[in-house]
């Protein structure tokens, strides 16, 4: 027998790995929430570095992490001093692990004695790659880059 090579039955050793690779993607899966439970998420969207593109975005959650591009289209009316535009359009969230895609809905508001605007966004996603068979909704709110979000992974029904 070569030293350092251990004798199995045929099959054993294969087997035996292939238990191994099940446990580790079982144990990797349940440290990132897993596919079968609901894991609250915060963070932040990031700066844009060019229109419609957010970069260096961040999450308590790395799935999140990655190169956000957002299509935006906004009707706008006005209720005295107040312009409300509401806005909608499809939003991808692109990292190694794959894609989260969807859309977001949601409010520009301001005023002329208020020309900042606010903004207060809903979104949900569905993820592709190793994000299959998740959901992503969150809320957003917030006046400059970056704003806050907060909300959750689930799993699609």
């Amino acid at each position: 027998m070569e030293k350092g090579h251990v004798m199995t039955r045929p099959g054993l050793r294969a087997a035996t790995f292939m238990t191994l690779g099940v446990v580790l993607v079982a144990l990797s899966l349940s440290a990132c929430g897993g596919a079968s439970e609901i894991v609250e998420v915060s963070g932040s969207t990031g700066t844009e570095t060019e229109p419609g593109v957010f970069e260096n975005g961040t999450s308590s959650d790395d799935r999140l992490v990655g190169t956000s591009e957002l299509t935006i289209e906004c009707d706008t009316s006005e209720d005295g001093g107040t312009t409300i535009a509401e806005c909608a359009g499809p939003n991808i969230i692109t990292n190694d692990g794959g894609t989260w895609e969807g859309t977001c809905e949601g409010t520009s508001t301001w005023t002329t004695s208020e020309p900042d605007h606010v903004h207060v966004f809903d979104c949900t996603y569905l993820g592709t790659g190793d994000y299959q068979g998740l959901r992503f909704v969150r809320h957003l709110e917030g006046i400059d880059y970056p704003w806050p979000y907060t909300g959750r992974i689930e799993p699609v029904d």
